[in-house]
């Protein structure tokens, strides 16, 4: 019998490297770009692909000694069959697209959560995402029978696309495809997919993943409420309140500003200030800041409006002088 992980290896390393990665970054803060970076990159532009891939078309390549049977097929039954077996080149060029445009689409969908477009919902998103197909490719692919799964390691894996796609072993057959090459024309072009996909890889993997310079830090500033449950959201944020009754509001503070900052927050309704607080808040963390809002005076559409300032805040903050502004307008019966 042949034992399941040597089918499955592949999926068991993407899903514990989608999820070291997400870990990684989300809650030790690995900063440093190139680990971050080597970390990352494969579970935004390769492995959700993959993983989808793994999930639809479990079934091992078409290899030379089956070709014969594949003839004696009626057409529509030998064209699934040879869809359902894709492999090699084919396989890692298309993970990669899929990847491509399957990332964004999570992000959209992240947008329109109360969490909003920010790294760490995107990152356990698509994670999550990833696992979810690794586990129905892993079924899939279970259920077939031992000689029909298919086998891959990372290793071997290219060491095979190499011999089969660039350098040509002169075999010939089903598996490979389209991009097998047959001239040395055919070589250079394969070779030439591999450095711009790896170069594509690395590039647009570098400028999303890598940390910004010491510089070019940034802090988010946000409102929000509290359900229930516990849980933070944007959406239904108070805007009708009652003079001298208190309402509770939240200031998020993402620090993205690569140390710990200190922050001062000051609250004002309508140009008069309500409070001042401050804030510690480390590297690559997010806090919510609890404020209760009790206005004395009445009016429609009156600005409330949050300053916060890195350190200290002057003696009568403005727009001009915050780092960050948030606004609401609210009115007070």
């Amino acid at each position: 019998m042949t034992r399941w992980y040597r089918s499955t290896g592949d999926l068991l390393v993407v899903a514990l490297w989608s999820i070291i990665a997400a870990t990684a970054v989300l809650e030790l803060g690995v900063q440093r770009p190139v680990l971050r970076v080597l970390l990352v990159t494969p579970l935004v532009l390769f492995f959700p692909g993959y993983a989808l891939l793994e999930a639809t078309f479990p079934e091992r390549p078409v290899s030379a000694d089956r070709c014969t049977d594949l003839e004696s097929m009626e057409t529509s039954t030998r064209e699934k069959f040879r869809l359902d077996s894709i492999d090699g080149l084919e396989r890692f060029v298309l993970a990669s697209v899929v990847s491509l445009g399957l990332v964004p689409l999570v992000a959209f969908v992240v947008n329109y959560t109360p969490y909003g477009l920010r790294l760490q919902p995107i990152m356990v998103a698509v994670t999550g995402v990833t696992v979810v197909f690794v586990v129905v490719g892993f079924v899939r692919r279970l259920r077939l029978p031992a000689e029909r799964r298919r086998r891959s390691t990372f290793v071997g894996g290219i060491a095979t696309l190499w011999s089969r796609y660039v350098a040509g072993d002169g075999s010939t057959g089903a598996s490979g495809g389209s991009l097998r090459p047959r001239t040395n024309t055919h070589r250079a072009l394969n070779l030439l997919l591999v450095f711009g996909l790896l170069t594509l890889v690395g590039t647009v993997g570098y400028a999303a993943l890598a940390p910004p310079d010491d510089g070019a830090g940034f802090t988010e500033a946000y409102l929000v409420t509290q359900t229930d449950t516990g849980e933070y959201t944007s959406e239904d944020l108070p805007q009708e309140f009652t003079a001298g009754e208190g309402q509770r509001l939240f200031v998020a503070l993402g620090n993205q500003e690569h140390e710990q900052i200190t922050y001062t927050i000051v609250a004002t309704l309508d140009g008069n200030e309500l409070s001042r607080t401050e804030e510690t808040v480390a590297s690559g963390e997010t806090a919510y800041v609890e404020r209760e809002i009790t206005p004395q005076q009445t009016g429609d559409s009156l600005p409330l409006r949050f300053f916060v300032y890195k350190g200290d805040a002057p003696e009568t903050a403005s727009a001009e002088t915050a780092y960050r502004t948030v606004d609401l307008w609210i009115s007070v019966g």
